[in-house]
């Protein structure tokens, strides 16, 4: 082998040593990221409950501000997975008034009302909106369901008003035909003594822009089916969550209706 053959794989060598380094780096934190995830998902009541999970309920009611006036919002919404969402928001006495939405994922229909005079009309669903798209706000409360699997792709260690935690980073891609796809990266900030998420943070791209982060702090968690649920956020104040719900399957057949009333969803209520 002459001396500049010999040179040559000498300067190879030296500059996919680094290369090679960094990617044994990337390889070993990927794995921890995904071990931190585990604990979480063991944390939270294992990945069988989780994936079981059929529905889910959440009931909440907040205190926000409009004008120099402050205000309640009563919210109910019940999720059937994969892609059915009724939704009860009553800001009543504020403008914003009292609206009932449905979404029908599967037939690709919606209903939004504020009045049941004259009843409201199915209108067809854009392209672009999709169950994931309505749905990945829920993994604040689940992290994981047979139908939203977010994917690991790293982890940091920081800290969170004063507690050690593990921001595991995730995402999920949201690919539609002939649209420019969509990306969710949701970062969850661990407990590293529970395991359970404080905080969750969303954030949305498309057509390479990056929105800005919506971030929730979750805690005071409870017992649901087995599953470690939180029961309030800072964005919702006190939360009632219920899992695998018996509920009322005509609530998707028909309009939404406000007469119905914030209790439609339920199984015992015959409409």
């Amino acid at each position: 082998m002459g001396l500049k053959t010999c040179l040559l794989l000498l300067v190879y060598l030296f500059s996919i040593a680094p290369l090679a380094k960094a990617r044994q780096t990337d390889n070993q934190q990927l794995s921890r990221a995904q071990e931190i995830w585990e604990d979480a998902i063991l944390a939270k009541g294992g990945r069988q409950k989780l994936e079981s999970v059929r529905n889910i309920f959440i009931s909440s009611r907040s205190k926000y501000w409009h004008g120099l006036k402050r205000y309640e919002v009563l919210v109910q919404e019940l999720t059937v997975f994969p892609g059915k969402i009724w939704l009860w928001q009553d800001y009543r006495p504020d403008v914003f008034g009292l609206t009932v939405e449905l979404y029908d994922f599967d037939k690709g229909i919606k209903y939004f009302t504020n009045s049941d005079i004259p009843p409201p009309q199915p209108n067809v669903m854009a392209p672009y909106e999709t169950s994931l798209s309505h749905t990945y706000g829920l993994l604040g409360y689940l992290m994981e369901t047979k139908w939203l699997k977010p994917k690991v792709t790293g982890f940091k260690e920081t800290t969170l008003r004063g507690r050690k935690v593990d921001v595991v980073h995730t995402f999920l891609n949201d690919s539609v035909e002939g649209l420019a796809p969509e990306d969710f990266y949701i970062d969850f900030w661990l407990d590293r003594e529970t395991h359970l998420p404080l905080r969750v943070s969303y954030t949305r791209m498309q057509l390479g822009q990056k929105s800005s982060p919506t971030n929730i702090i979750f805690s005071k968690y409870v017992d649901v089916n087995g599953i470690k649920i939180p029961s309030e956020n800072d964005a919702s104040g006190k939360v009632v969550v219920q899992l695998s719900v018996d509920y009322n399957e005509k609530l998707f057949s028909k309009p939404p209706s406000i007469a119905s009333g914030p209790d439609a969803w339920k199984a015992t209520v015959l409409r």
